[in-house]
């Protein structure tokens, strides 16, 4: 059975204008922005049903192969998606609508910025790449890949489809990591591990470990004395800013202007809690659900609740 794959351009039948890149350009130039999403799947599905879930026909166009943009000739084209391994949410959302279909494909999506102009010379792959795509993708995590009206013609991106998917090429061998260390070599050893764990973090854990409890629970599951990489980094992970909120939560002494000076016991339950809180016992009826789960809902109207999540 044949692998199925399929590169789908959602072109908009009436496209907006990109004002920042217009008055940066200050030129007449054309932007129009053309979402593009890859799909996998062991066989090939009902395409009537994918492009139900993908796109409009009233207002958007769909595009499988070569097509020419209702902007005019491509003079300059920025592609931009996700690196391998971050998190594409509207791939999972598109991922989900499949599956309401029983269909099983993976999806991975992107955004087109398609640019059309007149002949200028000075509007190049040089200024593109250090003017132009700056603007479109953040290089922390995700990709752009910048093509000219040659290349973008050429690069046969509807017949030669590359998925940005993780490929792990080291050992995949788990590690004991042996904290037996000074005080520098435990610093030493989450600056290089990228744990992002201080010296206080960092002795607890060791401190843990070294404990004659801990160690013989081990021995007697089999297990070495000292953490199994895996190990450290649930820990690491677990205890990160992101996850713990450790400043949120922390006891922080504030001085305002006035030189007035106070303890603040938690960030987190003192302001953003507390003034949800004070709503709720207001009797105010709107909030449905909130700090029970991993988002809140609030009343909207008779008929509907919107269900909001915000993160950190």
């Amino acid at each position: 059975m044949s692998e199925w794959k399929l590169r789908i351009e959602v072109e908009p039948r009436f496209p907006s204008t990109h004002r920042e890149l217009e008055t940066l350009l200050g030129r007449s130039v054309k932007v129009v922005k053309v979402p593009f999403y890859r799909l996998k799947s062991d066989s090939a599905p009902d395409e009537s049903i994918v492009n139900k879930v993908l796109f409009d026909r009233t207002l958007q166009l769909a595009h499988t192969d070569a097509y020419q943009s209702l902007i005019g000739p491509v003079k300059m084209a920025v592609e931009v998606s996700f690196k391998p391994g971050v998190t594409d949410n509207s791939a999972k959302a598109l991922e989900e609508s499949f599956k309401l279909f029983d269909l099983n494909i993976k999806a991975y999506s992107g955004m087109l910025y398609l640019f059309s102009f007149e002949e200028d010379p000075k509007l190049n792959d040089a200024y593109f790449s250090e003017y132009i795509s700056p603007l479109l993708h953040n290089k922390l995590i995700e990709e752009a890949f910048i093509h000219n009206e040659a290349s973008f013609k050429s690069s046969e991106r509807f017949e030669n489809i590359s998925l940005p998917e993780v490929v792990i090429e080291h050992d995949l061998e788990a590690q004991m990591v042996d904290l037996n260390l000074s005080d520098a070599e435990l610093i030493k050893l989450s600056e290089e591990r990228c744990l992002a764990l201080n010296l206080n973090e960092m002795q607890t854990i060791k401190n843990h470990y070294q404990s004659e409890e801990r160690s013989q629970l081990r021995r007697d599951k089999g297990l070495p004395p000292m953490p199994m990489d895996v190990e450290l980094e649930v820990l690491a992970q677990t205890w990160s800013e992101h996850c713990k909120h450790k400043i949120f939560s922390s006891l922080i002494d504030y001085t305002d202007e006035n030189g007035k000076t106070e303890r603040i016991d938690s960030i987190y339950k003192s302001y953003i809690k507390k003034a949800t809180k004070d709503i709720e016992a207001a009797g105010k009826d709107w909030l449905v659900s909130v700090f029970s789960d991993n988002a809140g809902i609030v009343r909207f109207d008779k008929k509907v609740d919107l269900c909001i999540k915000v993160e950190t």
